[in-house]
């Protein structure tokens, strides 16, 4: 596996300094972007997240965040990528500082990093309501903070212990926020179609940014646990677009209203499915996906 470092391009032996704050501190910023035919998939949103991040953290954006669509063409074409793969691109402070304190840093250190994508699981995905791990409001969920993933690492692991493929994570004071890795939604029986509001602690998805402007059955709202029942679960993130959900049940000790698993397996009305559908023709279609 080819990969690009800071400037250079190598064999995937790209050496990180012991030093740098993103490697001992998460003191950076990422984004995981699809690529298609050598193209970045929505590269100006991921692009504007990663900007936020930088400027949230104080860190001067790397020069050679304007070359990353040809950086990442180059990878495509020297791993001899064949399908649709993701991107993984990792800006750090860099070196220097002591403890917190950056101190003056070195400049910004910036991967690139092609993979091809796992043929995606078919079916649905099993969820797990977190009783362990919440999602906390931190000034940081408005982009991809290297070090703040310690809740959802944490709920997925929690998860895969009930036997789910992925938790649902809730804030503290029980709204339902998002999974580990995706925006959720809800699309209930009426044809309405409900995703956690950004200052319920959701994560501006690109492809949440997408639904919301270009559907008009999508709206925020925040949610409680009780309105997953008799509600399709939508999740949705640059990689896998959108896929379906359903719980495989609650932790025992949960004490939210939300009813037993028999009663969420009642039969989905047609309307539900059309809007799913019509969701998905409307991700696929969208003209603005390889701007």
């Amino acid at each position: 596996m080819i990969v690009w470092c800071s400037g250079q391009y190598s064999d995937g032996q790209a050496v990180i300094a012991a030093d740098d704050r993103g490697f001992t501190l998460g003191d950076g910023v990422f984004e995981t972007i699809a690529i298609s035919d050598g193209h970045l998939e929505y590269w100006p949103d991921h692009r504007e997240r990663l900007l936020k991040g930088l400027r949230c953290l104080d860190i001067t954006p790397p020069k050679e965040l304007a070359l990353v669509p040809e950086i990442a063409k180059e990878l495509w074409d020297r791993n001899q990528t064949q399908r649709r793969s993701v991107v993984r691109i990792t800006i750090s402070r860099g070196r220097g500082g002591q403890g917190l304190n950056p101190g003056q840093s070195s400049s910004p250190s910036i991967s690139v990093v092609l993979k091809a994508l796992a043929t995606p699981a078919q079916g649905k995905r099993s969820l797990f309501i977190s009783k362990k791990y919440n999602r906390y409001r931190d000034g940081f969920e408005s982009f991809k903070f290297i070090g703040g993933y310690g809740q959802n690492i944490g709920a997925l692991a929690e998860a895969k212990s009930q036997g789910a493929t992925d938790a649902l994570l809730l804030s503290p004071d029980g709204k339902l926020v998002c999974a580990t890795s995706a925006n959720v939604y809800i699309v209930q029986p009426s044809g309405n179609v409900f995703t956690p509001p950004e200052c319920d602690g959701a994560l501006p998805g690109v492809i949440r940014k997408v639904l919301l402007q270009r559907s008009k059955h999508v709206q925020e709202k925040s949610l409680a646990v009780g309105e997953l029942k008799s509600a399709i679960i939508l999740l949705s993130n640059s990689v896998v677009g959108i896929v379906e959900g359903e719980l495989i049940a609650t932790p025992t000790n949960f004490d939210g209203n939300l009813n037993t698993y028999e009663d969420l397996n009642m039969e989905y009305h047609q309307r539900q499915q059309d809007i799913v559908n019509e969701l998905k023709r409307c991700l696929r279609t969208d003209p603005n996906r390889f701007e």
